[in-house]
């Protein structure tokens, strides 16, 4: 039997597994995320996995809503312990919902956890992976290379990223998106 969300999840051609390889040591650009530039600059530590997770991800948050968690225990004042507990007792019903396959995904590439995350599970869930926090960093997010902090963003404007050979990218008012060369463009 196949594992479950195996190494190769998603990835159902050669073509696929190969385009992967190649791209997964590539640095990620995710100008939408719910991490604070402050935090990736300073390269904070999560407190513990509720914080790291359910922080400030308001799609976890509509999820947990949805299925009628109370807001104590989604941006209230529950302990963190207890909002993971929340999280994980609404996962079987995300089940095709992406937020399923990025809980999973995070567990095994960041924590080396294969287990589905349930209610039943959630309490060695939650230790193991508080265990691996605590360890010591899960990886350097500024692995691509350091944001440069600039006065514009003490004042609370935009942080300025670092320059990559190869990757174009195009500010808006309101966004910055970045472009990959396409197979066959010149470098």
């Amino acid at each position: 039997m196949k594992a479950f969300m195996d190494k190769d999840f998603l990835l159902e051609s050669d073509t696929a597994r190969e385009l992967f390889a190649a791209a997964n040591e590539m640095p990620i650009f995710d100008w939408h995320c719910h991490l604070s530039p402050k935090e990736i600059y300073e390269n904070r530590a999560p407190e513990d996995i509720a914080w790291l997770w359910l922080a400030g991800d308001h799609y976890k948050w509509r999820a947990m809503r949805s299925c009628g968690v109370p807001e104590k225990y989604i941006t209230g004042d529950a302990s963190p312990r207890e909002k993971f507990m929340a999280w994980a007792k609404i996962m079987p019903y995300l089940l095709g919902n992406p937020l399923y396959h990025w809980t999973h995904l995070e567990l095994q590439r960041y924590f080396d956890i294969y287990e589905p995350l349930s209610e039943k599970t959630a309490e060695d869930i939650w230790n193991r992976a508080n265990a691996k926090i605590a360890a010591g960093p899960l990886h350097d997010r500024r692995r691509g290379g350091q944001p440069r902090i600039s006065q514009a963003h003490r004042r609370g404007q935009e942080l300025q990223m670092p320059r990559y050979p190869g990757v174009q990218t195009r500010q808006g008012a309101r966004h910055r998106a970045a472009r990959l060369p396409r197979l066959g463009e010149g470098s």
